[in-house]
């Protein structure tokens, strides 16, 4: 969603609350130098990480960060929202390449790479219950089962909000030329993935 970022992560190394703190910080930095902000970008209450102890547990969390923007009333299906978003189909197959956002990572720092790549993993709990297609079919039938019991609640008032960003292009200028150590791993291993190392 447009306000917070959801993941599910696997954390071998018990580097997670550090991988968030940097990944929110560098989200929100270049979310402010892009857009202009000078206000905070996330809320400073603490994050709301839940430890999936079950393949159930994981499936529904999946599932409720797919059918999320459904759940908002921002969009009657989960494929429709127009940002950054995973769908069944993708768990366990998505590879995503992002390229350096050029208005705040400095181009001629070697600690930030042109393009990094993240691998949207299946859960090794999900692999081992269900094997990866029947994961990605009980992750669709929760999120269709999500989007359905939504759409009751918005039948009559549904109105998709037009999308405003309110952000400019930045004027320029790099706003970081360091970059914090182990970002580049967390970031290929960690956002909306699943480190199976």
């Amino acid at each position: 969603m447009s306000t917070h970022s959801h993941e599910v992560v696997t954390d071998v190394r018990g580097e997670y609350p550090k991988f968030l703190q940097t990944f929110h910080r560098y989200l929100a930095l270049c979310t402010k130098a892009y857009c202009g902000w000078p206000e905070e970008v996330f809320n400073k209450d603490s994050s709301g990480a839940h430890a999936l102890l079950t393949a159930e547990a994981t499936i529904e969390a999946i599932a409720y960060l797919i059918a999320n923007p459904v759940e908002a009333g921002a969009v009657r299906y989960a494929k429709d929202w127009p940002e950054s978003h995973t769908l069944p189909a993708q768990v366990g197959t998505r590879v995503i390449r992002v390229k350096r956002p050029r208005h705040y990572f400095d181009p001629n720092n070697p600690e930030w790479p042109e393009e990094l790549e993240l691998r949207l993993e299946m859960p090794v709990a999900l692999e081992l219950d269900y094997g990866p297609e029947l994961a990605r079919e009980r992750i669709a039938e929760r999120v269709r089962d999500r989007q359905h019991q939504a759409r009751p609640e918005l039948r009559g008032v549904w109105e998709p909000e037009p999308a405003v960003c309110g952000c400019r292009e930045s004027s320029g200028g790099y706003r970081n030329s360091e970059a914090a150590p182990g970002i580049q791993g967390a970031v290929r291993a960690g956002a909306g993935s699943v480190d199976r190392r």
